[in-house]
Order: C-alpha cells, then sequence, then structure tokens
C-alpha cells in the first residue's frame, strides 16, 4: 500500500520507502522494483531532469544505426518508462532500454544486464525540474522560490538528488554500469557516442568506423532536432488510446496534461537566470558537503 503525501506542495506517494510522483499507478512502481532483469536487458537511469530523453535518443539511433524513430510510440516503446508505464512494456520490442529514475539499490539487477546513468549539475537540474513540474506535468502551482526549498531537502519526487547521484557514482566502476554527465554530453557528444556504443558490446562498436551512422546519429540527437520532432511526437501520443503504451495514458488523463514539451532549453548554466545570491550560496554549501570527496566538483568546477 502506497502512502500519499501532499503537505508539501508537491504531492509524492511513498513506496519502499521512496518518493515516487503521486499520479502513478503503485501497481506499475511496484512490478518495476520486483523485476527480474533478463541477461540482455539496458537500463537506463537519472534523476529526472538530467538528460533523459537525450541519452534515450542516443540510445535509440546507435540501436537503429543512425534512424530516428518514426514516431511517439516507436521511441517510447523502444526505451518505455517502467514506473509510469509499467512492467509489461519490457516485453513489447526487443532489443530495447529501460528507462527508470530509480537510484541503484531499487533498479533491477542482475550482473549480466548493462546500466547506464546520466548525472546533471544539480543546479540545472532543480531549474529544469522546477519547469517540468509546473508546466510540462502542468498541475503543480508553485514559484520557483518555494521549490528550491523543496529541491535541497528531497521533499519532491524520487526524493535527494545528492543520494541519487551518489547511489549511482558510487558504482562508477563497475563493468557493467556507464557513469556520464549531461555536461559531458554538451561538450563533446560524438566522444560519448562512442563511449556508449563501445559499452554496449562489439556489435555496436563498430558502427564508430562508420562516418554516415555517426554523423546521423549526432544530428538526430541534436537539441535542434529534437526540440520539435520530439516534443510533437510526446504530444501526438497523449491523443491515442494506445494499450501497447501501458497506464501511461490513464495518468495522462489524471494529471490532466494538455501541452508536454520534454525538450525544453537544453543549456548549462540557465540557473544562473534562476537563482538569488542567497540560493547559489547555499546550494554550494550543500554540494561541497554531498559531493566534496568525489571527483564531480572536478568535472563541475566551471559551472557551479
Amino acid at each position: 500500500m502506497a502512502e500519499e503525501k501532499s503537505n508539501t506542495g508537491i504531492p509524492y506517494q511513498i513506496i519502499s520507502d521512496f518518493k515516487f510522483p503521486k499520479s502513478f499507478i503503485s501497481e506499475c512502481i511496484t512490478s518495476t522494483i520486483q523485476y527480474k532483469p533478463r541477461n540482455d536487458d539496458i537500463f537506463l537511469s537519472t534523476f529526472p531532469r538530467c538528460g533523459t530523453t537525450w541519452t534515450q535518443q542516443i540510445l535509440y539511433l546507435i540501436f537503429h544505426k543512425g534512424i530516428p524513430p518514426k514516431d511517439g510510440k516507436d521511441f517510447m516503446l523502444f526505451s518505455p518508462y517502467l514506473e509510469m508505464m509499467g512492467i509489461e512494456t519490457a516485453n513489447k520490442v526487443r532489443p530495447c532500454v529501460l528507462k527508470v529514475h530509480l537510484p541503484f539499490h531499487l533498479t533491477p539487477y542482475a550482473p549480466e544486464s548493462k546500466y547506464v546513468y546520466v548525472a546533471r549539475n544539480p543546479k540545472d537540474c532543480c531549474v529544469s525540474y522546477y519547469y517540468f513540474l509546473t508546466r510540462t506535468v502542468g498541475n503543480v502551482k508553485i514559484t520557483f522560490d518555494e521549490f528550491f526549498e523543496h529541491f535541497i531537502t528531497g521533499e519532491i519526487s524520487y526524493g535527494d538528488y545528492f543520494d541519487h547521484v551518489l547511489s549511482w557514482y558510487n558504482h562508477r566502476d563497475d563493468s557493467n554500469v556507464l557513469f556520464l554527465t549531461y555536461e559531458e554530453m554538451k561538450q563533446d557528444i560524438c566522444a560519448v557516442v562512442k563511449k556508449i556504443c563501445v559499452f554496449l558490446g562489439a556489435e555496436y562498436s563498430e558502427l564508430i568506423n562508420d562516418n554516415e551512422i555517426m554523423k546521423n546519429i549526432v544530428h538526430f540527437s541534436s537539441f535542434d532536432f529534437m526540440k520539435n520532432t520530439t516534443n510533437e511526437n510526446y504530444n501526438a501520443i497523449r491523443l491515442q488510446k494506445d494499450k501497447d503504451l501501458g497506464k501511461i495514458q490513464e495518468i495522462w488523463e489524471k494529471r490532466k496534461v494538455t501541452d508536454s514539451k520534454l525538450v525544453r532549453k537544453g543549456e548549462v548554466g540557465d540557473w544562473k537566470n534562476h537563482f538569488s545570491a542567497s540560493q547559489n550560496e547555499r546550494m554550494n554549501e550543500l554540494i561541497q558537503c554531498r559531493f566534496g570527496n568525489t571527483n564531480l566538483l572536478h568535472i563541475w568546477k566551471d559551472l557551479l
């Protein structure tokens, strides 16, 4: 039984001592956590708003040799959002990538499965998450100053950002885990695509030598392409009563979503347009406290 919380201004439910969106169906969450991975399963995990959709697109393009999704359904069945859509969507298409927003300890694990994790600096994550809740989801009425307080205390869906990132960072050297950052993707997307190809195995590492395929992967995962195409595709499937998409339609109706834009700005440093001096100081103290013993501070030293 899920425990619901709504006194924070950002409603959530608690399952397995973890915070999930209140609109999600508890059976989908529970079945995801209890799922026993197949040896060929590939998981993509992030804290929300850390480059998830971008990485999904890149993975799709790698698996399909540079050919983009034909529509939103094609994209979502290739990388189903398990907590939202239900575990039954994991077997609709094979091969596929299983998207979750779970910390390491709740992610279905098997030594033979592969796991891609993407982290984003907490300041930009905070801003992007705010816009996602207030515009894309559309049913959260809260100011940025209010959201900032919830973010730094972990009183939001998917809980404490720092706990989430560290849970995967601590496994960054595992042979079946690829730990990436949004910022390195922005800095050199070609290098990151090659890194992902090698991680996925021999069949995909061979793509590195095909200049045309690599060119298409970079082009069709660019911000300009995705801002139009991905947003249009995602909006279009909201209007479809498609049972192949699991429970997602029920959730959209519950949220009363009218216009979903998964791809917003795609910038590094947008936090500077939102943080007050006091908020920046408080966040810096928290970053130093939580990430002080990691090399994440070095990776993000010019951004924070």
